[in-house]
């Protein structure tokens, strides 16, 4: 009996330590970035502006920014719009197979005042065709970007 009530004890302890430990290292990434007002995330593979990543890469919809693999942040006082797009590209040149490839882009200013993009990209199957449009939707909603309309009637150009 007091065997199993030293173990436990020991738990205790060890829980307690390890309580302590973790409140004077402070919070981790994620926890700083308020993961309470994720709204969106999307993944795939980015170049922001000329600059490839070779991993894939999150991108992350907040409340007040935009975070890519919880290092680049980008307030949405600086993003103009977003806007993604699919189209079917073949495997080979001599098959009739082809894969769908989806596009996301957001474009921003950045700390100079000049235009940037984000490029995200993925050739994910079916499920994937909607994240992107919902992503780019929900940020222009929270930048209130309205895309130009078509015009329905015949004009000059």
């Amino acid at each position: 009996m007091e065997i199993i009530l030293l173990f436990i004890a020991g738990i205790v302890i060890i829980y307690f330590i390890i309580t302590i430990v973790n409140g004077i290292s402070g919070q981790s990434n994620s926890d700083k970035l308020g993961d309470s007002d994720k709204l969106s995330e999307v993944r795939g593979e980015v170049i922001l502006s000329g600059i490839y990543y070779k991993e894939k890469v999150n991108i992350v919809l907040y409340s007040d920014k935009i975070v890519i693999n919880n290092l680049e942040i980008i307030t949405l006082e600086r993003v103009i719009r977003a806007n993604s797009y699919s189209y079917s590209k073949p495997l080979h040149s001599r098959t009739t197979v082809s894969r769908l490839h989806h596009h996301l882009q957001i474009y921003f200013t950045d700390l100079y005042g000049r235009e940037k993009t984000v490029s995200c990209y993925s050739c994910r199957k079916f499920w994937f065709t909607g994240v992107y449009e919902e992503f780019a939707k929900k940020i222009n909603k929270l930048v209130c970007y309205t895309p130009p309309s078509k015009p329905k009637e015949p004009y000059e150009i």
